[in-house]
């Protein structure tokens, strides 16, 4: 009722004027100003990228002129009356004069940070560490977010689900990896942080970081170039290009990455020790999108990703592991506006298989095939029900279904898995001056059915869910700000850990399938408080209900690791960023020094049964990371980080305090730049602690065999003006069911 009663007041006293803005020719004029003039007052609106505006004035008499790249416009009709109606001025055609816009320099720079509510939005181009580089390398400048080349992870604790312009990529975290690399930083218009995401990404992201990509406005091409060499106790590369092509109505890139990886990790525990070459990883991926302006109001788009790998793995010498990956993405979407509305409508699909082959001794073992279909398909419609607050509805269905067939020496079998869900949202929002709200309230119906080949149905399970979301930003004064959350999400088990039968890929604790498991629902509540744009304190309270966790059972004589669901587990959690810029001036030049502290607090209350034993445990824990970067004169920077991780818990495994220290160094050399890049400098990340819960004392250490050393270099070509992409989005994917080939202890490092 109070959005209705202020829709209702601030339409009585405001209406709105529309049109387009266009040269002689027909073509838009992005960011043309208009301005417009009462008796009293003045007002002004900018076109879009398709030379649309829309502005809200009160009743009047008023004339108008165009600015644009400098110079005014006054059309030979250019007054009109706004009474009682909404008013639209058509299209306005105005003569562009030509002579000197080749000569017109933009000096104006962004701000590194800016806010939407509480989504910090980069401009990584600003940053002269990232600028120059791929996207990968730029992301991490964004402070609070760590990555260690091939995984993104924010304030310590929580994974980033990664999108592009809206868009959650539906990949593993090295095929994703992959793909920011072929992105330079130039494509980006900015990259958002976004904390606690909305439904229009999915009930299952609690924390995403979206790529707003950039296009050329005009026609033309530019390609970008990347190359690493890694190495991490072996030797390891990859290479990348990307082409941007404009051409008429089409926006089109295309891309290609290959990588080939090997990498060492040693297991030791009380119950043996496991040794495992991964020699070597060899990856593909192509990338292939186009947009189509169709008309003034209706774009088309469709986006194509296709990734295959090999992996072979070597056990103690003895025993070993072959995996073949493939997998198709492909998007397909249309947006449809006026100037009040939009309707938007992705169709995804994707396809995988994913076949693994275990030998034992050169003795075949077994051979487990898993293929994958995936299709979602959502519609969207958004509504400026007045100036300052919006609708939107959105209705979605998605279908999973995954077939594994498993073969060993003495007998083979089947197992079907298929998901379907069906879910719709409503939100309003509204905006004004300082304060930004909005709410959200989500309605789904996710079933789940699995079963083998001649056997009954082993699990059916149906789940009605209402998810609530809200937030609400209030600018307390020009640096400060604060705000409140209400974040909802759920985790699916994988397929994997859902299999009924047993995975030998570990000689020490194989894992067992449980074809029970439940999905987990998560409430968050946050409160934030930002200063500067940059610096912030947020303090987080989460409630789990069926948390999936892992546990160590008897089994045959040994131990075996399984997954169960516990009753909840909450947490409370308090996360500060300060970052600090500093100015100092060398020899009269200007040397920027900016620091940066990350702090987390988390405290955690586990509660239920598991294994038809009761389980409770309260831990606490604590992450600090802290990085001093630098830029020299001549395009000169260096910057260097440590991380620190108390003791933790991760369910069947408690570690030992760790840490670890990097540093890069980078050099920009016209459209070239080179890097140099140490990870772990002194081998100090080890993961050393103890199984939880067994009548033993089991110890463990993990060696990832670091240090690892990457010289990177990369180079553009071409031009690299870039202008915003439309806004787009998709949810749901099908990655669940991809896991890396190391099925015994994993712990995070």
């Amino acid at each position: 009722m109070l959005f209705i009663f202020v829709a209702n007041v601030l339409s009585a006293q405001y209406h709105r004027i529309s049109g387009s803005v266009r040269d002689s020719a027909g073509g838009p004029l992005c960011n043309a100003v208009l301005m417009f003039y009462a008796q009293a007052d003045s007002s002004h609106a900018v076109a879009d990228i398709d030379g649309y505006f829309q502005h809200y004035l009160p009743a009047g008499n008023y004339r108008y002129a165009v600015l644009y790249m400098g110079k005014r416009y006054t059309p030979h009709s250019s007054t009109f009356a706004l009474h009682q109606a909404d008013t639209s001025l058509g299209e306005i055609a105005i003569a562009v004069e030509s002579h000197g816009i080749e000569q017109v320099v933009v000096t104006g720079q962004r701000p590194f940070v800016t806010y939407r509510g509480n989504t910090q939005i980069y401009n990584l181009k600003v940053n002269p560490a990232a600028a120059g580089g791929n996207m990968m390398d730029g992301i991490k400048q964004i402070p609070g977010v760590h990555s260690d080349g091939e995984s993104l992870k924010a304030f310590g604790y929580s994974k980033l689900a990664v999108a592009v312009d809206g868009q959650l990529l539906p990949m593993t975290d090295e095929e994703i990896a992959a793909y920011l690399s072929t992105l330079s930083v130039d494509d980006a218009e900015s990259v958002e942080l976004i904390r606690n995401p909305g439904p229009e990404y999915g009930t299952n992201a609690g924390a995403v970081l979206n790529i707003v990509s950039g296009r050329r406005g005009n026609d033309g091409a530019n390609a970008f170039i990347s190359a690493n060499v890694i190495y991490q106790t072996l030797w390891s590369g990859d290479a990348r290009m990307r082409v941007n092509l404009n051409r008429g109505i089409s926006r089109s890139y295309l891309a290609y990455s290959f990588g080939q990886r090997r990498r060492r990790e040693t297991l030791t525990t009380t119950f043996g020790a496991d040794t495992t070459d991964i020699a070597p990883r060899t990856a593909h991926q192509m990338q292939q999108g186009t947009d189509l302006a169709l008309g003034k109001r209706y774009t088309l788009g469709i986006r194509n990703i296709i990734s295959y790998a090999n992996e072979h793995n070597t056990y103690n010498t003895l025993n070993s592991i072959d995996m073949r990956q493939r997998s198709l993405y492909t998007n397909i979407y249309n947006r449809l506006h006026g100037e009040r509305w939009q309707w938007i409508t992705h169709i995804n699909l994707s396809f995988g298989n994913n076949c693994t082959e275990y030998t034992g001794n050169t003795v075949f073992l077994s051979r487990n095939d898993i293929n994958s279909r995936h299709h979602n398909i959502r519609s969207t419609f958004i509504y400026d029900i007045a100036p300052n607050i919006s609708a939107k509805i959105s209705v979605s269905e998605m279908n999973n279904r995954y077939h594994s067939e498993r073969e060993t020496d003495t007998q083979a079998n089947g197992t079907h898995l298929d998901e379907q869900a069906y879910s719709s949202f409503l939100t309003l929002e509204y905006q004004n001056d300082g304060l930004f709200a909005a709410a959200s309230l989500v309605g789904g119906c996710d079933s789940r059915k699995l079963h083998e080949s001649f056997a009954d149905t082993l699990y059916q399970q149906r789940l009605w869910a209402w998810q609530p979301f809200a937030k609400m930003t209030y600018a307390v004064s020009k640096n400060q700000r604060v705000w409140v959350d209400l974040h909802t999400d759920y985790t699916r088990p994988s397929m994997r850990d859902m299999l009924p039968y047993i995975s030998s890929s570990s000689t020490i604790l194989p894992r067992i399938g449980n074809p029970n498991l439940r999905n987990s629902t998560n409430y968050n509540i946050s409160l934030g408080y930002s200063y500067m744009r940059a610096a912030s304190l947020e303090m987080i309270y989460s409630h789990k209900n069926d948390a999936i966790v892992e546990y160590i059972a008897p089994y045959e004589g040994g131990y075996i690791i399984a997954k169960d669901n516990l009753k909840e587990s909450r947490y409370l959690r308090m996360i500060a960023v300060l970052p600090v810029p500093v100015n100092m001036f060398v020899q009269m030049d200007l040397v920027r020094w900016m620091f940066t502290t990350v702090f987390a607090y988390h405290h955690q209350w586990d509660n239920g049964g598991i294994n038809n034993m009761l389980y409770g445990r309260q831990f606490d824990a604590f992450y600090v990371y802290h990085q001093q970067s630098f830029d020299f004169k001549r395009d000169w920077h260096f910057d260097a980080s440590i991380a620190y991780y108390s003791p933790l818990y991760f369910g069947v495994y408690s570690t030992e305090k760790q840490y670890w220290a990097n540093c890069t160094l980078s050099k920009r050399v016209g459209d070239w730049k080179f890097s140099l890049n140490g990870y772990d400098l002194f081998n100090t990340n080890i993961a050393r602690g103890r199984f939880n819960d067994i009548p033993i004392d089991a110890r463990f250490e993990l060696n990832w065999h670091c240090p690892k050393i990457t010289f990177g270099i990369t180079y553009s070509i071409g031009k690299k003006q870039m202008k915003s992409y439309e806004d787009r989005r998709i949810e749901n994917s099908d990655s669940r069911w991809r896991n890396d080939t190391n099925e015994g202890v994993k712990v995070s490092g």
